[in-house]
């Protein structure tokens, strides 16, 4: 069986969740550092603590979509994602990494709608997150709220065609 660790990555705030002998555990890594090559690094020692942590050997990860975000924002985020792989991939060659669209697992989970705005998005995973798991995540608990439904999208789609994990409570 996989531990699986289901990140929703930015430089800013990074959301991680994993399922472990049936207990749901779910973090954030923060960072306000003013230089994004700092926040990067935060982030970077952050997954790998939590990869050592808890034993991980499958990680999925939100994949960055530039269309409809500023150059910028992009850039950051596909640089973060490459340097959480080659972290990953020096800390343990054998750790798969995976990506998933956000619309993807949305979708599976039934959250995916029709030009529904950022916020309204969050909004609606966070509410997902709290109904499935009995959470009380707060609407600055998006990042966390988003891991979580990676981590159930992997478990609906992917247990169907490995034993990995249960993300049933």
């Amino acid at each position: 069986m996989s531990n699986i660790l289901a990140i929703d990555a930015s430089t800013r705030r990074t959301g991680l969740a994993t399922m472990i002998d049936g207990i749901l555990k779910y973090d954030v890594i923060s960072s306000a550092a003013t230089a994004p090559e700092k926040r990067i690094g935060i982030m970077r020692d952050g997954i790998i603590k939590f990869i050592k942590e808890n034993n991980i050997n499958t990680v999925v990860m939100e994949e960055v979509r530039p269309d409809g975000m500023n150059n910028h924002t992009g850039k950051l985020l596909t640089w973060l994602q490459g340097c959480i792989v080659v972290a990953i991939y020096e800390y343990d060659k054998n750790i798969s990494v995976e990506f998933i669209g956000p619309s993807s697992w949305r979708s599976i989970l039934g959250l995916q709608g029709y030009r529904i705005q950022r916020a309204e998005q969050k909004k609606r995973d966070i509410e997902y997150a709290n109904k499935t798991y009995g959470l009380n995540l707060t609407q600055d608990q998006d990042d966390e709220a988003d891991a979580i439904g990676i981590g159930k999208y992997v478990s609906e789609v992917l247990n169907k065609q490995v034993e990995i994990c249960n993300w049933e409570v």
